[in-house]
């Protein structure tokens, strides 16, 4: 996978264009990992895909992303969690 987003700063680390932003929300509490996925979909540089981990399904994220048109699937991690790859049409 890609860098890590450090939840409590929203910062990427070392970051390569072709490389997709991981965003791990698991352990966070409703609505943040929400809102810490869409802040760095919202953000993402062109031709970088956004790598989500969830504590589980993100329901609302992926109602969110069939309204905007984004790419998306979900698989289910080694611990439970739920990986989404996500991407801009």
């Amino acid at each position: 996978m890609g860098k890590t987003l450090a939840p409590e700063t929203r910062e990427p680390f070392g970051l390569a264009a072709h490389e997709p932003l991981v965003v791990d929300t698991r352990g966070e509490e409703p609505p943040r990992p929400l809102v810490l996925v869409l802040e760095a979909f919202n953000s993402l540089a062109e031709g970088v895909d956004l790598v989500a981990v969830t504590d589980r399904r993100p329901m609302m994220l992926l109602e969110h992303l069939e309204k905007v048109g984004a790419t998306y699937s979900c698989e289910r991690g080694s611990d439970g969690s739920t990986i989404t790859y996500i991407g801009r049409r």
